[in-house]
């Protein structure tokens, strides 16, 4: 009986040793709340909704705004590798990294015509209700900050 329960214990150890840090899942359908932020100085209109699946290795972000013809669908790897994606003609390159409990994105992009470096940090309200992104945004012409607040949906 001890051996089969040992068996158990071992089998199911790493599933909890896999789960998801509370503080660090982001999973779940994010609105944007802009009472709460501040996006007016970026160059673009931030997504107004997240749809977020993550697991130990990946993140998977697909994102769609009102004025958008359709939805991007983004992917990172954890672990200090860069992902590839793209926005339309512009390629990204992203890196994400954990400090503490907040993800940082740090995405190069490129294009024909300009390329601009985009930084977030992600952090989740203690509820884990909110989604707050801290993003900056440096090109040529300089930098501008912006306050994204989504609430979980």
């Amino acid at each position: 009986m001890r051996i089969r329960s040992a068996a158990l214990l071992a089998l199911s150890l790493p599933l909890v040793l896999s789960a998801l840090d509370p503080d660090r899942d982001f999973n779940g359908e994010w609105l944007l709340d802009e009472s709460r932020g501040s996006v007016q100085a970026l160059p673009e209109r931030p997504p107004d909704l997240l749809e977020i699946r993550q697991d130990d290795s990946t993140l998977k972000v697909h994102s769609r705004t009102a004025e958008a013809d359709g939805p991007e669908d983004c992917s990172y790897r954890f672990g200090g590798a860069s992902s590839k994606n793209s926005h339309g003609e512009v390629a990204l390159s992203t890196v994400l990294k954990w400090e503490s409990d907040a993800l940082l994105f740090n995405t190069i992009a490129n294009a024909l015509e300009s390329s601009y470096t985009e930084m977030d940090r992600w952090e989740l309200s203690r509820d884990h209700d909110r989604l707050t992104i801290r993003r900056q945004v440096v090109d040529r012409s300089g930098q501008v900050e912006a306050l994204l607040v989504y609430r979980r949906r």
